[in-house]
């Protein structure tokens, strides 16, 4: 497929979205690159979210290359409905937003200018500003150092890849994607419905695209008490990120890492301190265990092994 240049697409997903998805479109309509397309992508809501997107496309619509709006007849999970905005995005890159985050004015101006400086690049992250419910500066919550993520994004995909196998560190809302990516190595892995951004990052470094940073705030991420991040869905994320970290284990890191695990996971409370773990029951727990025995070579690693069994065993767990 031919993507579109000079035109980004802006996906922009949603479910039950009312209370802020004015505030995120308005975001997007006042930004300093004006040549956007727009597809809305809403996973079956149940409020407002859709009368108000499509009141404020009448209203709008001229500013963009063009402004689409999907609906769902059924409530599908985040990814399917990502998938559903992105398949239909036709420009050369892909900027994905929730429907209750904030552009920053030059998101997309700052973004292209970095890529087009460096034409090897095919996906840019960069730094997120997060605010408490309303998008007011005295809601602003403080910014962790970047010095931890100039490390990683400095390193190869290959090394990027085995870092992101023990945690991911990478910020969703600020990916800048080039859409070939896509038709290259496939869409979000449906698998897990409520984890989106985790799997693709791997996917892309295990086959050598490299992540890089811009560091300058581009997103403003919004946290509140009916955001997927602070509600009862967390929940269900948690044990989806679960299973697909006993995934992770078993087919990456075994074709990966095979009996060298622990070259790159020399601190064992790594496992202790896991908080998918942590949060794991006893089933859950057991089963893991039985993945990561698979990994490893008990003729070098017994003693180790021994060790994170009694680790795993003896933390104070907490069921989900």
């Amino acid at each position: 497929m031919i993507y579109k240049k000079n035109i980004v697409s802006v996906v922009i997903i949603t479910y039950n979205s009312s209370k802020f998805i004015i505030e995120t479109l308005e975001s997007v309509r006042k930004q300093t690159y004006k040549n956007i397309e727009l597809i809305i992508s809403d996973d079956s809501s149940n409020d407002d979210t859709l009368k108000l997107c499509e009141e404020w496309k009448k209203n709008f619509e001229d500013y963009f290359y063009r402004v689409l709006i999907l609906k769902s007849k059924k409530n599908e999970g985040l990814v399917k409905n990502l998938n559903k905005g992105v398949k239909l995005a036709t420009a050369e890159w892909v900027k994905v937003l929730a429907g209750d985050d904030i552009l920053e004015d030059k998101c997309i101006e700052n973004n292209l200018r970095y890529v087009e400086g460096n034409p090897e690049i095919k996906i840019v992250f960069s730094k997120t500003q997060r605010f408490k419910n309303e998008f007011l500066k005295e809601n602003y919550l403080e910014i962790p150092s970047d010095k931890e993520d100039k490390i990683f994004f400095e390193k190869k995909a290959r090394n990027q890849f085995k870092i992101l196998a023990m945690e991911n560190v990478c910020s969703a809302p600020t990916s800048f994607i080039k859409n070939e990516l896509y038709s290259e190595y496939g869409y979000y892995d449906e698998t897990y419905p409520m984890v989106e951004d985790y799997p693709m990052w791997l996917k892309l470094t295990k086959n050598g695209v490299k992540l890089n940073f811009l560091n300058i705030i581009t997103v403003f991420y919004r946290i509140h008490s009916e955001s997927i991040s602070s509600s009862k869905k967390e929940k269900k994320i948690n044990i989806e990120m679960y299973e697909f970290r006993k995934k992770l284990y078993y087919n990456f890191l075994k074709k990966e890492m095979n009996s060298k695990i622990f070259d790159y996971c020399e601190n064992l409370d790594y496992y202790k301190n896991d908080r998918y773990i942590r949060k794991g029951n006893k089933k859950y727990r057991r089963d893991l265990w039985e993945q990561i025995t698979l990994l490893v070579d008990p003729r070098y690693y017994k003693r180790k092994l021994k060790k994170l069994k009694n680790l795993m065993r003896g933390a104070n767990h907490e069921k989900i």
